[in-house]
């Protein structure tokens, strides 16, 4: 993976998840937002692979956040 694309995967992953409701973006470490920016570019890979416009990549991405919020994860702290 080159520089480019992981600052696009962390860049898309952080965004989608500064837009979901009750987010605590400002409280991320780095070693969250490094967390998020894997998980981003996985879901950016499935896009590629499943031709996802991007509207079903952040819905993807939201649904991962919300299943790790779900398990008892705190990494991505977000207010029901």
């Amino acid at each position: 993976m080159t520089a480019t694309e992981r600052q696009d995967a962390h860049e898309f992953a952080l965004r989608v998840y500064q837009n979901m409701k009750h987010n605590r973006a400002y409280a991320l470490t780095d070693a969250t937002k490094m967390i998020l920016g894997a998980l981003g570019k996985s879901v950016l890979l499935r896009r590629a692979a499943l031709s996802w416009d991007a509207k079903v990549a952040a819905r993807e991405m939201e649904e991962l956040i919300g299943a790790a919020r779900c398990i008892g994860n705190k990494l991505f702290a977000v207010e029901a």
